[in-house]
């Protein structure tokens, strides 16, 4: 299910429909305008499945689908720099002939629970350079390892790679262009606020095994109810990363998990993340 409405700044949830009409609290926490902006209103679809949904923890990618959920409006605002930017090279990129622009696909995948669609879109692909770009607005918490080759904190390799026998096979050049959204001269020395990088593709045998596989797990959960594993808290851990992005926080001197607290959907019917919570 989809993000169906906001938590208003008194923790109490409302659809997007009544926040539009009225504002329950008498004044509103951003303007109308924003709120409509950052109201995510994209629609689950039974049997079909983004790269993007797939490459996320199977816990978090299924309690997604299948709960409606609330967020407050801040935590849509940075997304919103991601949508301008993406909008504005879209139609920049409509006015030159040689570069294709929210390049996307479908395709059928056979698993061992019935047919199952996978989709996803690129954001460019020039032709004459012969080269991709997926535009990232990013923070520069992972700058380093980015300057570094080091992506192991991202899932770029694995998206891109997933995406390149469906979008551009024949592209030999695959680049994430970063944009460092709080950049600032402080960073100056560490590296510009857009950064150009070219990825280490997968094979693409891999990229698709590992594709199916994710799916396969994913279809397994959400069709014949198995139950999702928990997600990591620890690098390493199932041969993943830290995918709760578990750390310190020097500000309210706790350890907190960052992804569950702010980027997913499903934390409020999340067993594993209200128990970690209670036993804090």
């Amino acid at each position: 299910m989809p993000q169906v409405g906001f938590t208003c700044p008194d923790g109490a949830d409302i659809t997007y429909d009544r926040c539009f009409k009225e504002c329950r609290m008498g004044k509103r926490c951003l303007p109308l305008l924003l709120l409509m902006e950052v109201a995510d209103t994209r629609p689950t679809v039974d049997g079909v499945y983004h790269v993007t949904e797939v490459l996320k923890p199977p816990k978090q990618a299924f309690l997604e689908r299948v709960h409606n959920y609330f967020k407050p409006p801040l935590d849509g605002v940075n997304s919103t720099f991601g949508t301008l930017w993406h909008l504005l090279m879209e139609r920049r990129g409509r006015k030159v002939s040689h570069i294709d622009t929210e390049v996307n696909f479908i395709a059928l995948i056979p698993t061992t629970h019935g047919d199952i669609y996978l989709s996803g879109t690129c954001d460019a692909v020039d032709h004459l350079e012969r080269e991709s770009h997926d535009w990232k607005t990013t923070t520069t918490f992972h700058v380093a390892e980015h300057k570094s080759g080091d992506f192991s904190g991202e899932n770029w390799v694995e998206q891109q790679s997933v995406y390149k026998p469906f979008l551009f096979p024949n592209i030999p050049t695959n680049k994430i262009v970063a944009v460092y959204r709080e950049w600032g001269e402080r960073m100056s020395s560490k590296c510009d606020m857009v950064e150009q990088y070219t990825l280490p593709m997968m094979p693409e045998d891999e990229a698709l095994t590992m594709i199916v596989e994710r799916i396969e797990t994913l279809a397994e959960i959400e069709l014949d109810g198995a139950e999702p594993r928990d997600c990591t808290a620890k690098s390493g851990v199932n041969g993943s990363a830290n995918e709760c992005w578990e750390g310190w926080d020097r500000n309210t001197k706790t350890t907190v998990r960052r992804k569950c607290r702010k980027y997913c959907g499903g934390k409020e019917v999340c067993e594993q993340y209200q128990t970690w919570k209670e036993g804090r």
